[in-house]
C-alpha cells in the first residue's frame, strides 16, 4: 500500500513536472523546431535558422520566437557568448546585481573581462535592461569585427559599410531604437556568416574596406608615417610627403587604411592629416616691413591700467585704427607690456612703454588683469564634447557626451563667480558641429577656448592628456602653455595618470587662433577614470583643477 502511494505520488510529480517544461522558455534551440512567428517567407529565416541550428539563439518559446520582443543584457551575453564558444558554467561575478546562480553569470563575466560588454559606475551589470542599436553596434564590433576601441559612429559606420546592417526607415541608424530579437539575429548571423550580407558574392576572409576616396595629404612639415595597423603603437612602414594622393577607406576611431605606390602597398595612416582638397603650401613667412621713420623720442610712460597685454607673436604691428588695413603706427617686440585703454571686438586699444597710442589684435597678445581675479572679464569658451546623436565614447553604463556637459558646466559656474565672460559651444544635449564649435568661439570674440573630451581604447589604459596643435593654430605656444597648467592641476587634484601635453591639430584646436586646449580627462573604458569622471565628487575636482589651471594661465606673464 505504501509502495503503491509513492509510486502514484512520483507519477504526479513527474507529470507536473513536464507539464512545466512544455510551457518554460526553452533555454536551447533544437534543429528544426518551427516558430509560428517565423516561417520559410520571413525576411530573417535563413538567419534565425543559422542561429538555431548552432544553438546560439533561443526561442522564446518552443513555438514562439518572439520577434519583435527587446533583447535584455543578459539575452544578448548568452548569444555572444554562445556564439564565441564561451563557457556556460556559472561563476562569481564582478557585478553586484549577478550573483554567481544567476544562469548567465559565466557568459556575463567573460565578457566583461574581454571588454565586449560592460558593466556600469555603480557596479551594477543591469540584466534585465533593453539594448538599443547603437550598443548593439559596439558589441558586434567588439566580439566579431575586432575593433575593441571603436567608438559609436564608427561602429555604426562598419555594420552599414560591411552590409550587417541598412539602417531604420528615416535613414538613420536608429541608434536610440531599442533592438528586435529578429534585428539582433540578423546582425549577429551577418557578423558571423559573411555570406548572409546583401551584394557579398564571395564571402570575404576579414573585414573588407572598400577604398572609395580619394585624398591628399596635409602634413607640410615632415612626411607622414604609414603603420601597419591602427595606432601609434603599430610600426612605421612607410612615409608620404606632403600633397601625395592615395586612395582611402573610411576613418575608424581617428585611423584610415590607405593604398599608396600607385596601389602597390596598403597601410594605416591618422585621418587628421588626409584631406578631400588639394592643399596647399603655407605661404612663406613675409619679410618684416620696413621699419617706420624714427618718431621724436618720447619719454617712458608709466601707467596704472587695471589690464595689460604682453606681445606673443614675434613682431606686432600698432596701428592707427582697429583694422588691419590702417596706418602702422609703430612696431612692438614679443613680450612687451601694453596697458590696455578699451577693448572692441578683436581689437585692443593701447598705449606702447614709448608713449605710442593705437590698436592691436587680441589674438597677438595675452590679456593679464593687474587688479581683481585673473579670469576677470577674460572672454572664455567651453565646448564639451560630442552631444545629442552624438554619445561619444560609451562604457559601463556611462557614455562621453554627458560627462563633458557635467564638468563643463562645473567649470563655467567656478570662472562665472571670479567674473569670467563665460560662453558654452553647448548648454544641453545638442549636437554643434566641429566647423559651429570654433566659429561659435569667434563670434564671441574668445581669448581662450577649452574643449573638454572623454578618452576610449583598451580598459589597461588610463591617465589624462591635454591636446594642442602647434602647427596651425597662431597661438600654438600659448595653447602650451595653458595645456601645460591644466594637465598639472588634474594629475595632481584629481590624482590622475600623467599622460603629457600632445600635439595633434584636431580642427577645433587648428582652426581658432586663439590659446586651445582639448582634454581628455580619463578613459571612459578604464574602470577606475569612468568611476572619477562619473563621481559627483570627482567631477567637482576635475572641474575645480581646470579652473585652476586656467586662472593659473592668466596670472603669468
Amino acid at each position: 500500500m505504501e509502495v503503491y502511494n509513492l509510486s502514484k505520488v512520483a507519477k504526479t510529480v513527474l507529470f507536473a513536472l513536464l507539464a512545466v517544461i512544455m510551457i518554460w522558455p526553452s533555454d536551447s534551440f533544437a534543429n528544426g523546431l518551427k516558430f509560428n512567428d517565423v516561417t520559410e517567407n520571413s525576411r530573417a529565416y535563413k538567419e534565425v535558422k543559422f542561429l538555431a541550428d548552432r544553438n546560439y539563439m533561443n526561442g522564446k518559446t518552443s513555438t514562439r520566437f518572439g520577434v519583435n520582443e527587446n533583447v535584455t543584457r543578459a539575452e544578448a551575453a548568452a548569444i555572444i557568448g554562445r556564439a564565441l564558444n564561451i563557457s556556460s558554467a556559472n561563476q562569481e561575478t564582478s557585478f553586484k546585481d549577478v550573483p554567481k546562480g544567476y544562469r548567465f553569470s559565466g557568459y556575463i563575466q567573460e565578457l566583461s573581462k574581454r571588454n565586449i560588454i560592460t558593466g556600469y559606475a555603480d557596479g551594477t551589470f543591469r540584466p534585465n535592461e533593453q539594448l538599443t542599436r547603437g550598443q548593439m553596434a559596439i558589441i558586434i564590433n567588439r566580439a566579431f569585427l575586432k575593433n575593441p576601441n571603436v567608438k559609436i559612429d564608427a561602429a555604426e559606420q562598419m555594420l552599414m559599410n560591411l552590409g550587417i546592417s541598412e539602417g531604420v526607415a528615416d535613414g538613420t541608424f536608429g541608434r536610440q531604437n531599442k533592438i528586435l530579437r529578429i534585428d539582433f539575429a540578423v546582425f549577429i548571423a551577418r557578423s558571423i556568416e559573411p555570406s548572409f550580407r546583401p551584394n557579398v558574392v564571395k564571402p570575404p576572409t576579414e573585414p573588407v574596406d572598400p577604398f572609395t576616396r580619394t585624398v591628399y595629404v596635409t602634413s607640410e612639415k615632415s612626411p607622414l608615417n604609414v603603420r601597419s595597423g591602427r595606432g601609434m603603437n603599430y610600426a612605421v612602414i612607410g612615409q608620404l610627403p606632403f600633397q601625395t594622393k592615395v586612395k582611402a577607406a573610411y576613418p575608424v576611431n581617428g585611423w584610415t587604411k590607405i593604398q599608396y605606390d600607385n596601389g602597390k602597398k596598403e597601410g594605416y595612416v591618422a585621418e587628421d592629416y588626409l584631406s578631400t582638397t588639394y592643399p596647399q603650401p603655407t605661404p612663406p613667412t613675409p619679410k618684416p616691413e620696413p621699419a617706420p621713420v624714427k618718431p621724436t623720442p618720447v619719454p617712458p610712460v608709466t601707467t596704472n591700467a587695471s589690464t595689460v597685454g604682453y606681445v606673443t607673436s614675434a613682431t606686432l604691428n600698432v596701428r592707427s585704427q582697429a583694422n588691419d588695413s590702417s596706418a602702422i603706427v609703430t612696431k612692438v617686440s614679443k613680450g612687451t607690456e601694453l596697458a590696455v585703454t578699451s577693448i572692441n571686438g578683436f581689437w585692443a586699444e593701447v598705449t606702447t612703454p614709448t608713449g605710442h597710442k593705437g590698436f592691436v589684435h587680441k589674438y597677438y597678445i595675452k590679456l593679464v588683469n593687474k587688479k581683481g581675479n585673473a579670469v576677470q572679464n577674460r572672454i572664455i569658451v567651453l565646448d564639451p564634447g560630442h552631444g545629442g546623436s552624438d554619445p561619444g565614447a560609451i562604457s559601463g553604463g556611462a557614455n562621453e557626451k554627458s560627462i563633458t556637459l557635467n564638468v563643463s558646466k562645473k567649470v563655467a559656474d567656478k570662472l562665472r563667480r571670479a567674473g569670467a565672460n563665460v560662453h558654452m559651444t553647448r548648454t544641453g544635449d545638442t549636437y554643434p558641429t566641429l566647423t559651429q564649435r570654433t566659429q561659435f568661439a569667434k563670434s564671441k570674440f574668445a581669448e581662450s577656448f577649452i574643449s573638454i573630451h572623454a578618452n576610449s581604447a583598451s580598459a589597461s589604459a588610463s591617465g589624462t592628456e591635454v591636446w594642442i596643435d602647434t602647427k596651425f593654430n597662431a597661438n600654438g605656444a600659448e595653447s602650451r602653455i595653458l595645456a601645460q597648467y591644466v594637465q598639472n592641476k588634474i594629475v595632481q587634484k584629481v590624482n590622475m595618470k600623467d599622460r603629457g601635453v600632445k600635439d595633434s591639430a584636431f580642427q577645433v584646436l587648428r582652426e581658432n587662433n586663439t590659446p586651445a586646449i582639448l582634454i581628455e580627462l580619463g578613459f571612459i573604458t578604464n574602470s577606475s577614470d569612468r568611476h572619477k569622471m562619473t563621481s559627483e565628487e570627482y567631477t567637482e575636482l576635475f572641474a575645480q583643477a581646470i579652473y585652476e589651471g586656467i586662472v593659473q594661465y592668466y596670472s603669468s606673464k
